[in-house]
């Protein structure tokens, strides 16, 4: 009976886990959004931006990596795509709007993506 009763606390566990992070995740936007109020929108991602690359390459020279890219090209794409982009629109739609829209927007990309591929199926 007792091995019953772990089972059960531990089946709530994740549910309540993933309620957690939903509001922190959530209520996050808000912060953000009145951050903004405080500094710029180049030196609010700036800030985000930096400390993350601090811990990366401070990662990579803790481990002994080589942290220089193979493919210089792709990386400066990729880079200006992914961290200039994934930075840069979710903040200016924050600039330009609310903070429960931007989320919504932000979250739900996965589907819409989804969907406007599938017309493009082979």
């Amino acid at each position: 009976m007792h091995a019953k009763k772990n089972a059960d606390t531990a089946e709530g566990k994740p549910v309540l886990a993933l309620a957690v992070m939903t509001i922190i995740w959530g209520y996050n936007w808000v912060v953000m959004k009145e951050a903004l109020s405080f500094c710029g929108p180049f030196v609010f991602a700036a800030m985000r931006a930096f400390p993350a690359a601090l811990c990366l390459f401070g990662i990579l020279l803790w481990t002994k990596k080589d942290w220089r890219p193979r493919q210089v090209k792709w990386t400066v794409i990729l880079g200006l795509l992914s961290t200039t982009l994934g930075l840069g629109l979710p903040i200016w739609s924050l600039v330009s709007g609310g903070a429960g829209k931007t989320a919504i927007h932000l979250y739900t990309m996965p589907f819409w993506v989804i969907l406007l591929a599938w017309p493009h199926k082979e």
